[in-house]
Parts: C-alpha cells; sequence; structure tokens
C-alpha cells in the first residue's frame, strides 16, 4: 500500500458540466480538505490543477507536523475534540450521537478537565476507566466511552496530528457482573398499578409480563399478536429515528417471539378494541401514530410521587427486569429467558442477572454431592 503523501485530490467544483464546458474548460479546480478530524470540509479555487495539487501536498505536511493553520489538535481540549468528532461521526443516527454526547458530558467531563488532545495518556484512561468502575457506572457505557475515544485518536492519527493512540488495547470487561440498580418487587407492582393512569398502568404490566422495552411496546400494533399465547416484536418505536425502526442491535427483517400471558393479552384485546388505528397504544394528537416515551414517562412520575417512591426508583425499564427475575425464579433457562429479552450475547443476560442464579448454583451443589460414596467409609483395596 503506497504511502500517503497527499490531502486528496483536485476536483471540478459542483456546477461543473463536462459537456457544456467542453475541452476549453474554464472552471477552476477546488482543493477540498479537512482542518482537523470532523471538521466542516473547506474548499479552496485555484485556476490549475497543478497548484491545487500543491496546496493539498502542503496541508498534508502541515498536518503531519501536527499544526495546520490556526488550529492546533494537540494542544486543542480533549474533551471538545471528542465532542466535535462525535457529532459529525457518520453512520450514526442521530439518538446515537445524542447518547454518546450524553457519555461525554455526564460521565468523562469530570475525569478530563483541563487535559489537552496531546497530554492524553494510556495510563490516564485506564485511571478514569478504573475510577468509572467504582463508581458503579454501567460496563457498557464504559466501553462505549472507550471506544468514542479509540475513535477520535484514529482520526487524528490517519490525519497525521498524533502519533499515538491512547486507546489502543484498552479492554472493557462486559462480563463483570453489573446488576440493575432496582428490581421492583410484587408490592411495587401492586402499588403502582394501584395510583397509575390507565394508558400508564397498561404499559407497566406489558412489561412486567412480557419483559418487553418500552420502544416495543409502543410499536404494539395488531399484528404482533399471533394467537392467544404469543407475541411476535419485530419492530421498535424510535421517535428520533423517524418512527418504526428495526429492533435493538438486530438486523432488518428479525423478530423474536414472547409469551403473553392472559392478563397482558386481556390488555392487548380491549386497547386494539378502542384504537382507531391499530396501535396498542396510539397518540390522542395523531391515532396514526403511538404516544412517546415522555407520555408514559410523566404518567409514571406521578404515580411514583403518589406512592412516596421521591427517589425515582420505579422507572419503567426496572419492570423488564421485573420480568426476568420471574422467569429465572421459576426455573426458565437462562438461554431461554436471554432469547425472550432479545438480547444479542447471553453474557449480557448472565452479567445482568448472575447474582438471581445462586439458587441453581445450590441445587448443581445439592445434586453432585447426593450420591457420591464417601471415602472415608471404604475400605482401602490392597
Amino acid at each position: 500500500m503506497p504511502r500517503q503523501t497527499s490531502a486528496g485530490t483536485p476536483t471540478r467544483p459542483r456546477y461543473h458540466d463536462p459537456a457544456k464546458c467542453g475541452k476549453r474548460c474554464k472552471c477552476p479546480f477546488v482543493a477540498r480538505y479537512r482542518p482537523y478530524p470532523g471538521a466542516k470540509p473547506v474548499e479552496e479555487t485555484f485556476p490549475t490543477k497543478t497548484e491545487a495539487q500543491k496546496r493539498l501536498d502542503e496541508v498534508w505536511q502541515l498536518k503531519q507536523g501536527g499544526v495546520f493553520g490556526d488550529v492546533s489538535i494537540p494542544n486543542m481540549d480533549l474533551l471538545a475534540y471528542l465532542r466535535e468528532v462525535t457529532s459529525r461521526r457518520r453512520r450514526l443516527s442521530a439518538a446515537s450521537r445524542s447518547r454518546y454526547d450524553g457519555h461525554l458530558r455526564n460521565h468523562l467531563a469530570a475525569y478530563i478537565k483541563g487535559i489537552k488532545v496531546k497530554d492524553f495518556t494510556s495510563l490516564k484512561l485506564t485511571e478514569i476507566t478504573d475510577a468509572m468502575y467504582k463508581t458503579d457506572v454501567d460496563k457498557h457505557m464504559i466501553g462505549q466511552i472507550v471506544s468514542i475515544i479509540r475513535y477520535a485518536y484514529d482520526r487524528a492519527m490517519t490525519d497525521g496530528l498524533v502519533s499515538r493512540n491512547p486507546a489502543t488495547g484498552a479492554e472493557v470487561d462486559h462480563n463483570v457482573t453489573h446488576r440493575p440498580k432496582y428490581i421492583p418487587t410484587d408490592e411495587d407492582l401492586a402499588a403502582i398499578v394501584a395510583v397509575a393512569k390507565e394508558r400508564c398502568r397498561d404499559a407497566i404490566i406489558i412489561a412486567a409480563g412480557t419483559g418487553l422495552r418500552l420502544s416495543e411496546i409502543l410499536a404494539l400494533d395488531s399484528s404482533c399478536v399471533l394467537d392467544g399465547t404469543t407475541l411476535r416484536i419485530t419492530r421498535q418505536w424510535n421517535q428520533s429515528e423517524g418512527g418504526l425502526v428495526r429492533l435493538k442491535m438486530k438486523g432488518e427483517g428479525f423478530f423474536r417471539d414472547v409469551p403473553m400471558p392472559p392478563q397482558v393479552r386481556d390488555i392487548i384485546k380491549r386497547r386494539l378494541k378502542e384504537s382507531p388505528s391499530g396501535f396498542v397504544f396510539w397518540s390522542p394528537k395523531n391515532a396514526d401514530l403511538p404516544i412517546t416515551k415522555a407520555v408514559i414517562g410523566n404518567e409514571l412520575r406521578v404515580a411514583r410521587a403518589a406512592i412516596g417512591d421521591l427517589e425515582g426508583k420505579i422507572v419503567l425499564h426496572g419492570f423488564r427486569h421485573y420480568a426476568a427475575s420471574k422467569m429465572l425464579a421459576a426455573g426458565v433457562d437462562i438461554w431461554e429467558v436471554a432469547k425472550i429479552l432479545g438480547h444479542e450475547d447471553i453474557r449480557i443476560t448472565y452479567a445482568t442477572y448472575a447474582h438471581l442464579l445462586r439458587p441453581r448454583f445450590d441445587q448443581a451443589f445439592a445434586a453432585l454431592s447426593a450420591n457420591l460414596p464417601n471415602a472415608g467409609n471404604l475400605r482401602s483395596v490392597a
């Protein structure tokens, strides 16, 4: 692979039309480049292709030296640089960009305050991740933060702005057990449904009875009901991505079947009979669309206050954990639980609910101990 020596190749402007301009075209040549990773492209025009190419070669040389024009990436504030690169990262949905930016502001900013791009080291990254572990930051979130840093420095290295990537080789142990912050109890479930509005109450019971995510509950419609005992989940509702989208971490066309208890079946049947559009949770403002997550969240907030949950421990996603804990306590195989919850990898299920599997360990201990002979009571054979 040839060594890169230029920041790009000169092009013609967008208004250039070879058919109209002819061989003696007087359209200028454009040198297009990014001053630093994530920045908006800069365009400079030149009368000849040679001059444009010379400018691009010069830009590359400046980047190799770590400085370009008035922008010095190595001396740039690290947090600002990470946010800039993330905001312009391709193949990221608006929701993912917003989530990553939140990780940087809420969890990383305090650790890298005042640090420049050139001063960040692998040792500093290790100190930060260790500190996050101790403060019970979710392991998956730590992994995303490390990925953001690795991507940003890869971009900087590609453009010749830095010479090393401090996140190279950094790994986050996703298999470390990280329990849900709070799993609602039977008493919590009974108390919250007694005071919640009908719409919020129905969503809570569906979540507790099926383990569905809220985005999947909002996407429920008449096509999801296969029979009296099964729901087929094919889509989730994501307003920021424009509506019904594929399931989380799954490819297009993927679906999963989940059990539908009689209580959930009755709720869905009743709401579908009232629905003007086929959605189980339709919007009063536009019946062709489901309601937003914020509507359920606001109603749940009122219900929490009514039962004295001022700390906000009870959240709707907690009832997904409630469903998982009930299945595991009843002896449902963890592989089947992972399949029902829609986890991409069973390690996610095990890492989240390992603390609930201790009774299985005790059962294994009893089974292995039951019929083993006691060596102390056996006669030695000469």
